[in-house]
């Protein structure tokens, strides 16, 4: 039987593997987090009956990746150390706002442009904006952490993590704009 104290300390003994893992890459403390903490009871059935065996604790880490050429072998280093379950790869922008304010600026001007030539066609003065209003940036995936879990010490990772495809990251942005015309 597992007790609680002992798979707490081999659980923090594989987050303190994981997190040196991090640091050999780099990535500065403050983008390596728990995210969460399980403990629960571990039980099995003998004879129709419940036996408890011991305690499982699981930990949740966030690391967040600045560099995308380090991911993979993160990835695989951090399951060579024992972790042996990944709870997510998500991959996004690093500044998702600026890219939604460009974004913004360039559907303004294009509104502009449309409505400009509209004006020109109806043989009418475009003016200047009575209203203008922009919603709608969301990025088609969401942000880049890179979540696993640490979790009980019986599980051996004996292979490397498979490559991840994180293709392309599409920013979407409306902005409606009313014009005068004289």
């Amino acid at each position: 039987n597992i007790s609680l104290p002992e798979a707490k300390q081999a659980n923090d003994k594989l987050a303190e593997r994981v997190v040196a893992i991090t640091k050999e890459f780099n990535i500065p403390a403050g983008k390596v987090a728990t995210s969460s903490l399980y403990i629960s009871p571990e039980y099995s059935y003998e004879n129709n009956r419940q036996v408890m065996k011991g305690y499982v604790v699981n930990r949740s880490l966030r690391i967040t990746m600045d560099k995308m050429d380090i991911h993979e072998r993160l990835l695989s280093k951090v399951v060579e150390a024992g972790v042996d379950q990944v709870g997510g790869v998500e991959f996004g922008l690093a500044d998702p706002e600026a890219a939604a304010q460009k974004i913004r600026t360039r559907a303004f001007e294009n509104a502009k442009a449309k409505a400009q030539a509209l004006a020109t066609a109806a043989g009418l003065t475009l003016g200047k904006p009575m209203s203008i209003s922009a919603g709608g940036a969301a990025p088609v995936m969401p942000p880049m952490p890179m979540m696993a879990k640490a979790m009980r010490m019986d599980a051996a990772a004996e292979a490397s993590v498979a490559p991840s495809l994180p293709g392309m990251i599409s920013v979407g942005e409306t902005v409606s704009v009313v014009f005068t015309a004289e």
